[in-house]
């Protein structure tokens, strides 16, 4: 695994994967969809927004634990959904560990590694 020095926290309060304000939410790849750390830290997973009654959900399309296949599913998403992801979200996700590996604690902290910062498209 590459290290590499990765930003602060996104500043999200909710440990909820589905919440708006999930704390550990990487990068906004547009209004319907972002990437994730899921809740246990061992994965990056690819959402879309839903309406629903209550407000908007997060659900996870896409999942993955290597910065590669993760890059790859975003330019497809990109390509499919016609995205124009903007060159700071890049930069951030290539900034991303080659491989997720390091779970979360039950506190919601992070051992071993920094956590990761929202870039809005």
């Amino acid at each position: 695994m590459t290290n590499k020095t990765l930003p602060p926290p996104s500043g999200g309060t909710d440990h909820r994967e589905g919440s708006p304000d999930y704390a550990w939410t990487v990068a906004r790849l547009s209004d319907r969809w972002r990437v994730i750390e899921c809740q246990h830290g061992i994965q990056w997973i690819i959402q879309k927004s839903h309406r629903k009654k209550d407000g908007v959900r997060w659900e996870g399309e896409l999942h993955c634990r290597s910065l590669v296949g993760l890059l790859l599913h975003v330019d497809e998403l990109a390509r499919r959904e016609g995205l124009d992801i903007p060159p700071a979200v890049r930069q951030l996700l290539t900034a991303l560990p080659d491989w997720i590996e390091t779970p979360r604690s039950k506190a919601g902290g992070k051992t071993g590694r920094k956590g990761l910062v929202v870039a809005a498209a």
